[in-house]
């Protein structure tokens, strides 16, 4: 029996893996790899994401002027599943990768998005930063931006109804990379003392829980509808059993607010 460590992965990577290299802050960078690919997929899981590191407000002029955390967090992932979609090369089901912060994590400091009017405009100006005008925080910003990426897969799943789409947390994850892009002060905080201290609360969970969340979704089918998000089942939870969000906020059913949001989003593109 041979035990797949990582060195045996790395080894047999040639057989295991093809290695597709893209930039999900670069929208050209998506356009290149969809042409590059040669078969179709079976299933894409838009996991790339962040804080946006350092400057996670900047303007992204050169990329329809979104700024860096939305381009990076949901208009890359836009516009690989639109240019996958109509390539001819998804099959089956596309899973974006939510956030409990989408619908505020206090204990976390992630706010509540506020929305006053769910219109094309408000959205756009999530896209754009300019909603964030009077503050910059990176939680702030991030909350939102997965909170319209949620409802963009909501729009995508009646956009695309021959496909699954479906948004789901992979939860509080410890051993990512998340903070790869972040100051050394907050990096050293989320490796060496944040996560290990969640981990001891059980309110965080190693990789292999998070891809599971991905797994499950992909493979129960009666379980996880198109169209819905999933996450924690509590409002403080990153951890646990999965529920649908929509019985912790209800716009995420909103259809006017996913379409509008998936408006906003192409708007830009």
């Amino acid at each position: 029996m041979v035990v797949l460590t990582p060195e045996v992965l790395l080894s047999e990577m040639d057989v295991v893996f093809e290695i597709l290299i893209l930039d999900l802050s670069n929208i050209e960078s998506v356009k290149g790899a969809i042409e590059e690919l040669t078969d179709p997929v079976d299933v894409v899981v838009m996991n790339a994401g962040g804080l946006g590191g350092k400057t996670p407000g900047r303007v992204l002029e050169d990329q329809g002027g979104f700024s860096s955390i939305f381009c990076a967090n949901v208009a890359g992932h836009v516009v690989l599943l639109d240019g996958l979609v109509e390539a001819g090369k998804l099959s089956r089901t596309a899973i974006y990768a939510g956030s409990e912060a989408a619908r505020g994590l206090p204990v976390m400091g992630y706010p509540k998005p506020r929305i006053e009017t769910g219109s094309v405009d408000e959205f756009q100006s999530i896209c754009d930063g300019s909603f964030f005008a009077d503050s910059r925080d990176a939680k702030t910003m991030y909350a939102h931006t997965k909170y319209v990426g949620a409802l963009w897969m909501g729009s995508a799943s009646r956009q695309y109804p021959q496909h699954r789409m479906i948004a789901v947390s992979p939860g509080a994850t410890s051993g990512t990379n998340s903070a790869a892009h972040m100051g050394p002060v907050v990096q050293f905080v989320q490796k060496t003392l944040l996560f290990p201290l969640l981990k001891l609360l059980g309110n965080a969970h190693g990789v292999e829980m998070g891809a599971r969340r991905y797994v499950d979704a992909i493979l129960d089918e009666g379980t996880y509808q198109s169209g819905h998000f999933y996450a924690s089942d509590g409002p403080n939870k990153m951890t646990g059993g999965v529920v649908d969000q929509m019985k912790l906020l209800d716009d995420f059913g909103k259809e006017d607010y996913q379409d509008n949001a998936n408006a906003a989003i192409h708007s830009f593109l």
